[in-house]
């Protein structure tokens, strides 16, 4: 590759670990919008909270995920 890296280790997350980082990014936005009404941003805020839970228990959660990769620079 451009930047010589070369892959030293790989892991798959697991369906755990995905819900895990899921919820975790909407339980932050619902907690922001309880915590700050006023938002200047709490409507469009809402529609993506809305969007980001749907969307997590209609599909993405059967179709997306995440893998770790690291990578050692080559010589």
């Amino acid at each position: 590759s451009a930047y010589n890296l070369q892959p030293v280790f790989c892991q798959v997350s697991t369906q755990e670990e995905w819900d895990d980082y899921e919820w975790s990014l909407i339980g932050s936005v619902d907690r922001h919008l309880n915590k700050n009404p006023n938002d200047p941003e709490a409507e469009q805020l809402r529609e993506h909270l809305e969007f980001m839970r749907s969307s997590y228990l209609e599909w993405r959660r059967e179709s997306m995920g995440f893998v770790t990769v690291l990578y050692r620079k080559g010589a």
